[in-house]
């Protein structure tokens, strides 16, 4: 993914908010723990967020650099690096890298009409939690984000040897 500089915080005079923008991708590594009479399973997987400080204050920089507030599926979660799962990596000089590795409890919707190709519909939720800073001369900062996500086509797959065609959704082996 291509974080380009022309991407900056702007400054909202209406409510005093700083917008940071954020980028979020979602690698899933398994699924397991599938219940089908309760519509339920564990998914685990490794979020991937970057936020990108350019134009932004450094007392905000310094608190993004000690955790970021989320909420998940709807449960609150807090990254602070050095935590389980959780690390933070600098890119460049604008650029915060949090690494997340979870497992979450999932409900989802299937649809058995189509034997033996049932499919599954999941919704994962993501919402970061925006926040306020008190700087040392007493300036508070609200800050909040503009969080986009990577999308990934079809093209941009890459696939292990034992990798199950996926017809249904058009991915298949590379030819």
């Amino acid at each position: 993914m291509d974080i380009t500089l022309e991407n900056k915080a702007y400054y909202i005079k209406q409510d005093k908010s700083i917008f940071i923008p954020a980028y979020a991708a979602l690698v899933v590594k398994n699924f397991k723990n599938l219940n089908l009479k309760d519509g339920s399973l564990t998914m685990y997987t490794t979020l991937v967020l970057r936020i990108l400080t350019t134009g932004v204050p450094e007392p905000i920089i310094d608190s993004l650099k000690e955790s970021v507030s989320m909420r998940i599926c709807d449960r609150p979660v807090t990254l602070t690096p050095g935590d389980e799962g959780v690390s933070l990596k600098k890119e460049g000089d604008h650029v915060l890298m949090y690494t997340y590795r979870f497992d979450t409890e999932l409900s989802f919707l299937a649809d058995v009409r189509k034997v033996p190709f049932d499919s599954f519909a999941i919704k994962l939720t993501l919402e970061l939690t925006s926040n306020r800073v008190k700087a040392e001369g007493g300036e508070e900062f609200h800050y909040r984000f503009n969080l986009h996500l990577h999308k990934v086509k079809s093209t941009n797959l890459t696939f292990k040897k034992d990798c199950d065609r996926l017809a249904e959704y058009e991915v298949a082996y590379p030819l």
